[in-house]
């Protein structure tokens, strides 16, 4: 065996070994075998000790530094002279170097210097003046007491179980889970934004109002209005009033509405959570200026509203990790369930089909393979929606440009993109479920269209976007049957996100889909 191929332990009792021999050698040669050899044989019992510990690892570890210790007290104690078995120092000092390097060198060896100090000392107290003795001796200590706490730090951090972080992820979801439960308005962004402007509205007089978070992009996203305001205002972090607040971090106000300048009063209350802002509050009325005591007290409100709604985004974020997990884990089972097992029994049709003589059973078996075929495509392009997610950089664009094509190459169809998208990005969490939206549409689209043409148009200027889906086929509207559960999934993920969905029929024959968020200018008169 080679020195490389050489364990740790291998290395350990092996330099113990040479240690313990070469303090034999020196004892010999220097002719104190005899007044040594207690002192041997406890060196003998330490090496052995610390060569036989193994588990815990902790414990391992704590008999290296206790063995330099030992080994310091036997070279200041024991009978005989003391360079008989200084070489034996070394051996702690290899262990701990082996096991945590550099640390655990220095730790051994300051230890063991610091056990000799202290021994010296002690044997010389009646040559040296006492203040001096306790001052050597608590130095001693201190750094004794500093080079172990390193040790035991580095320990821990190395003796840490790996499932460390998932107990830590167990606590904080556990506890995440159970103070959900107590919300009064749980952890939705929406419900939280509306209560929000309910607690806003008994503080100040406001004809309308409306709060939005900030996006990746530093635009403005509106996610909940007053009732008297179907379309927020569109509001930016840099410029007016609502520059003003979110720079300054206080509530800014001015005479002049947002929706009528020339009347009324107009405020924007920032969110403001530690040293950051997470979004802002808009809202107007019709009288005078309110008071810096209302407006305090508004701030109060959007501060707290703040927290609640970070909270909120967070558990989402948990949410879509979870459901992106889920996903893959769905698609992996599919894939390696119900799709091998079609496939088996297609091959088993296509051997029954070439041994059929019979022209009655061979039609039969011809229809068996053609709707497993079907099958196995409809498996096959389930695994691939199940898998299709934003990844890390990729844009909303992106992502649905490279869905339409995949799934209309495999189902046949001819697909027309229009991808309009500035600089600025909408929340992830809202890219996500526009994606998820357009794939649903692309979905009903494939299954129950009968169509040959798809035209997909993403138009995004954050805090608007616009998503249209729309097919030559068939048609949706007025029909019952499974995809009604789809167009279901679709309104509910447009609430979530403040969006508004319709689907109708498109006048050339055909469905459309269509999510717009904000007040997005449509052109329909340039869409097909």
């Amino acid at each position: 065996m080679s020195p490389a191929k050489f364990s740790r332990r291998t290395w350990e009792v092996l330099g113990r070994t040479v240690a313990l021999f070469i303090c034999l050698v020196i004892a010999i040669g220097s002719h104190h075998l005899d007044v040594a050899r207690d002192g041997l044989l406890i060196l003998l019992g330490v090496a052995v000790i610390a060569s036989v510990t193994a588990q815990p690892v902790w414990l391992r570890y704590s008999v290296i530094l206790g063995e330099a210790v030992a080994a310091a007290l036997v070279v200041g104690l024991a009978a005989g002279p003391p360079e008989v078995y200084l070489t034996y120092l070394l051996a702690p000092a290899i262990a701990g170097a082996l096991n945590l390097r550099v640390l655990g060198l220095l730790t051994s060896l300051g230890i063991s210097t610091v056990t000799l100090v202290i021994v010296v000392v002690l044997k010389l107290n009646s040559a040296v003046p006492g203040s001096v003795i306790y001052l050597e001796i608590w130095l001693a200590v201190v750094i004794s007491v500093a080079l172990a706490g390193l040790a035991i730090r580095y320990i821990r951090s190395r003796t840490a179980s790996g499932n460390t972080d998932y107990a830590t992820a167990n606590r904080l979801l556990t506890s995440l889970r159970d103070v959900a439960r107590q919300l009064p308005n749980g952890l939705d962004t929406v419900s939280l934004a509306d209560t929000a402007l309910e607690q806003l509205s008994e503080v100040i007089d406001l004809s309308a109002a409306a709060v939005y978070v900030r996006t990746d992009g530093d635009a403005l996203l509106p996610i909940a209005t007053t009732a008297n305001l179907p379309d927020a205002w569109p509001g930016s972090i840099d410029r007016g009033i609502w520059g003003q607040a979110w720079d300054t971090s206080t509530s800014v106000a001015r005479g002049g509405s947002f929706s009528q300048p020339g009347k009324g009063v107009a405020a924007v209350i920032p969110m403001n959570l530690g040293g950051r802002r997470i979004g802002v509050i808009a809202c107007e009325g019709d009288g005078d200026l309110w008071s810096p005591a209302q407006l305090s007290r508004a701030q109060d409100i959007a501060d707290d509203t703040a927290l609640r709604i970070d909270t909120a985004r967070l558990f989402a974020e948990v949410q879509a990790l979870a459901t992106a997990e889920e996903r893959r884990r769905l698609s992996r089972e599919i894939h390696d369930g119900v799709a091998q097992e079609v496939a088996a029994l297609g091959f088993l049709v296509d051997a029954a089909r070439a041994s059929a003589t019979d022209a009655v059973v061979s039609e039969d078996l011809n229809r068996i393979r053609e709707e497993l075929t079907r099958i196995t495509t409809e498996l096959r392009l389930s695994i691939f929606d199940l898998r299709s997610e934003m990844g890390t950089g990729m844009r909303l664009g992106e992502a649905l440009a490279d869905y339409a094509r995949s799934v209309g190459s495999a189902a046949g169809l001819t697909v027309h993109l229009v991808l309009e998208e500035s600089p600025a990005r909408l929340s992830r969490s809202v890219e996500v479920e526009l994606l998820r939206i357009a794939q649903e549409a692309i979905t009903n689209t494939r299954k129950h269209a009968e169509a040959r043409t798809l035209w997909v148009t993403l138009r995004v200027a954050p805090p608007d976007a616009y998503l249209r889906v729309a097919d030559d086929g068939r048609g949706l509207v007025g029909r019952t049957g499974p995809d009604h559960f789809g167009l279901d999934v679709m309104r509910e993920r447009s609430t979530r996100i403040g969006a508004s969905l319709t689907v109708r029929p498109r006048e050339s024959g055909g469905t459309i889909v269509e999510t717009t968020l904000g007040t997005s200018p449509k052109a329909q008169a340039q869409l097909p």
